[in-house]
């Protein structure tokens, strides 16, 4: 399995698709389900869970959220790890809501999650800028703009699988959600990526091309 997801990869890589062509869609499921990729996946999934599950008792809307500074890790493994961690985010989430929120809008949540990693990760990826050494007011730019992308996407998601299931309403708990992602990921994330930045960087570099949707 690992030889076809390398060698579509090597395709991918070599027919230089343009923007959110076929190509670069196959581009993004091969590292996404590659080694790398999918240890990711585990890494995310796992380090999020643990993070959620302890905040499970201070809870925001009951059955619905909780406060949750666990929210900085999708934004960050999708940054640092790559699409892969778009998988750990959703899985990570589900076995959160093991623990006191597992309803049928955990599906909702769970294509939410996959989201908010995975938009974060593309928005980081498409907005480019002059590489600085520092983490200066365009990284911090480009930090918030993906995790504001991020953060909503996987809310609005999140508020129409408990609208479309009857447990809440879509703007109550859109805006809940909203002001959750966004209160612990432009805080407590931007100065997690301030401390990492060195290594995001390094990580820029060493995949610079790889399913990058330019």
């Amino acid at each position: 399995m690992e030889y076809y997801y390398d060698r579509l990869y090597r395709w991918a890589q070599i027919y230089h698709p343009p923007p959110f062509s076929r190509g670069m869609a196959y581009a993004i499921l091969a590292e996404m389900f590659s080694r790398r990729g999918l240890k990711a996946a585990l890494i995310t999934a796992i380090v999020y869970a643990l993070l959620l599950i302890p905040f499970k008792q201070f809870v925001i809307i009951e059955s619905v959220t909780e406060v949750r500074p666990a929210n900085i890790v999708p934004v960050i493994a999708g940054i640092l790890l790559g699409p892969g961690a778009a998988l750990g985010s959703a899985f990570g989430n589900l076995v959160g809501d093991m623990f006191g929120t597992l309803t049928w809008a955990s599906i909702a949540g769970f294509i939410g999650n996959f989201a908010f990693a995975f938009v974060a990760w593309l928005v980081w990826t498409k907005v480019r800028m002059q590489d600085s050494e520092r983490f200066d007011l365009r990284a911090i730019g480009r930090y918030l703009a993906a995790a504001i992308a991020g953060s909503v996407v996987c809310a609005a998601i999140a508020a129409l699988g408990f609208e479309l299931t009857g447990l809440g309403g879509f703007v109550e708990i859109f805006i809940t959600i909203s002001v959750n992602n966004l209160s612990w990921t432009c805080s407590l994330g931007l100065i997690m990526v301030w401390a990492l930045y060195g290594r995001i960087k390094e990580n820029d570099s060493a995949t610079a091309g790889k399913c990058a949707p330019l």
